[in-house]
């Protein structure tokens, strides 16, 4: 083989081994970053369980939600003020529609149950869902005060609600690091919800994007149906 034959055999060779490095290099590259973003989806599902479904060191605690159907029975228009009865007293009081909009209302104690009252106007025959939340232990006693309105209502079940509080908000904010601790959570992250939003700001690639629908407890007490976005990198 003469020196020409000998050196272009070589440089072949190079070329191949070039190829084939820069062909594991890649597959190698796009396998890892393939492991990453699967781990990061994890740690964002967990992560997304921790703070919205479970309650040791999450956001979420519980509320009490009665449903009440009302029905109007004289076949005539009409608005009426309205009083239901909560024994034993309990606290932050909201009355709602099935909308989540509110109704204004009033609370008043009185020996040992609190008498909620607000306005609804109905048609003819009209019927109505309210929703009353409450902070507190588990009722003994729910009462339509019904007075002579011409209002009929049927006060279905308490039952228990999840929604992200204040309180909880401000406790897992005070300590970033200290809160990834009490999680578990190794990777960073931010979460990003009206009046409850914490954590560093996010980098602008390597991210994954998550979101959970919640029920909150905004600061100015009202509550709200809105979608929680949880950024992990």
């Amino acid at each position: 083989m003469s020196d020409i034959d000998t050196a272009m055999a070589f440089v072949s060779v190079l070329i191949i081994l070039s190829f084939v490095i820069i062909y594991s290099s890649n597959y190698f590259s796009t396998q890892t970053g393939f492991l990453r973003v699967a781990d990061l989806k994890k740690s964002s599902s967990f992560l997304s369980t921790q703070l919205f479904q479970t309650f040791d060191n999450s956001l979420i605690d519980n509320a009490k939600e009665i449903q009440i159907l009302f029905k109007e029975d004289l076949g005539i228009g009409h608005t009426e003020t309205l009083q239901v009865s909560i024994e034993p007293i309990v606290n932050k009081i909201k009355v709602y529609d099935k909308f989540l909009n509110e109704i204004p209302s009033t609370t008043l104690p009185s020996g040992g149950k609190v008498i909620v009252t607000f306005t609804l106007s109905f048609t003819a025959n009209e019927e109505k869902r309210i929703d009353i939340f409450y902070f507190g232990g588990k009722t003994t006693n729910i009462e339509y005060l019904s007075g002579l309105t011409g209002i009929s209502a049927r006060i279905l079940s308490e039952k228990e609600t999840s929604l992200v509080t204040q309180d909880r908000c401000n406790s897992l904010k005070l300590d970033y690091n200290k809160t990834r601790d009490d999680l578990g959570f190794e990777e960073q992250f931010r979460t990003d919800l009206t009046d409850c939003s914490f954590g560093p700001n996010p980098p602008e690639a390597n991210v994954i994007l998550s979101s959970s629908p919640v029920l909150i407890e905004k600061a100015n007490g009202l509550l709200s149906a809105e979608i929680a976005r949880i950024s992990v990198w």
